[in-house]
């Protein structure tokens, strides 16, 4: 039996991963893998194909910063989710953040997120 070249299974995981991105967070996700590449001592003449091949290196790096915290699937599962949604609907956004009289980025974080997925006004989980 054959198998599948190891490239082709790394490119369906690489364009499963594309794929679970909106269009603006796909934008942001190859903006900042161009701009890795660029930071090479030698900067690779194919930079898609570069970022193809270490996305997944890439993928965690981008998630720690702004544009990738929105992306996380943690909160999917996150026990607190529909009680959050709940709260984010009666109280506002930004009331929802500051509820415990400070900034909480870890509610800044599942708002982003929940915004991105159009799960406060549209879609149910």
């Amino acid at each position: 039996m054959e198998t599948e070249p190891q490239n082709s299974k790394i490119n369906k995981i690489y364009i499963d991963f594309l794929d679970s991105l909106s269009e603006g967070e796909r934008e942001s996700f190859l903006e900042f893998g161009k701009n890795k590449a660029a930071q090479l001592p030698r900067p690779p003449e194919l930079p898609l194909k570069w970022i193809e091949a270490n996305f997944e290196e890439l993928a965690a790096q981008w998630r720690k910063t702004p544009s990738g915290v929105a992306t996380s699937s943690k909160w999917e599962n996150d026990p607190r989710c529909q009680e959050w949604l709940d709260k984010i609907r009666s109280l506002g956004f930004a009331a929802f953040i500051y509820e415990n009289g400070s900034r909480d980025k870890e509610r800044e974080d599942f708002y982003k997120w929940a915004n991105s997925k159009n799960l406060i006004w549209g879609d149910e989980l």
